[in-house]
């Protein structure tokens, strides 16, 4: 008897599909440009040596940039997530044009798909929405918290509102998520606390990916977290 397919498993898209290791890193150029020969000119005196102390620094290479995990797939191509509550997962990511992978990755983390999880900071449902944010987005009673559809939805809602103001930077937009758009906002990224880290590295786990690292200031304590944090 072959044995369950793990959670990781369960969330990956079918094959082919862009959220593949690698598959959205910058790629090295295959090879150098065809050099163009020079006209013919008159041989010139050879330029005095530059002495290596007053040579201009070598610029830096650009960061690479996150991947766009947070961008609609074809749907048509990769279907829908292999995992509890997949078609509503689907049809919601295709309401608001967003991966619905990176729903499922979400919901894995944030309550394995448990429509009744509450958090000890009072976050609810499959989303992990706390009462004042759900208001926000549409869901005015706490217990419409515990409804798959309309927590679903005020969720998706509210990652859309954050992917726009960050920009479409995935690492900070589930940040975000996590620890509040203010924490992102005050320290430029992700903020220095452990449990957003590892949220965010759970997630892009999960589709296979490694987010790109920001060099973000030394953690702080779990005092911290809990002022910040949900």
């Amino acid at each position: 008897m072959a044995a369950a397919p793990t959670a990781a498993e369960l969330l990956q898209p079918p094959v082919p599909t862009p959220l593949q290791p690698g598959a959205l890193a910058p790629q090295p150029q295959s090879q150098a440009p065809a050099q163009v020969p020079a006209p013919a000119q008159a041989p010139a005196a050879a330029p005095a040596a530059v002495p290596p102390e007053a040579q201009p620094p070598v610029a830096a290479p650009p960061a690479p940039q996150p991947p766009e995990i947070l961008l609609p797939l074809d749907f048509e191509a990769h279907g829908v997530p292999e995992a509890p509550f997949g078609k509503l997962i689907y049809k919601m990511a295709g309401r608001y044009k967003v991966n619905p992978y990176l729903i499922a990755a979400m919901i894995q983390v944030e309550s394995a798909f448990n429509p009744r999880a509450r958090s000890r900071k009072g976050a609810r449902g499959l989303m992990q929405l706390l009462p004042a944010t759900a208001r926000r987005f549409g869901l005015q009673r706490k217990k419409d918290l515990f409804n798959p559809a309309k927590n679903l939805e005020a969720g998706i809602r509210y990652l859309k509102w954050l992917s726009e103001r960050f920009r479409g930077d995935a690492v900070r937009v589930l940040a975000a998520y996590n620890a509040g758009e203010g924490a992102v906002e005050r320290f430029g990224g992700v903020p220095p606390y452990q449990e957003t880290r590892d949220y965010v590295t759970r997630i892009f786990g999960l589709l296979g990916l490694v987010p790109v690292p920001e060099n973000p200031p030394a953690l702080q304590d779990e005092g911290a977290v809990a002022a910040a944090g949900r």
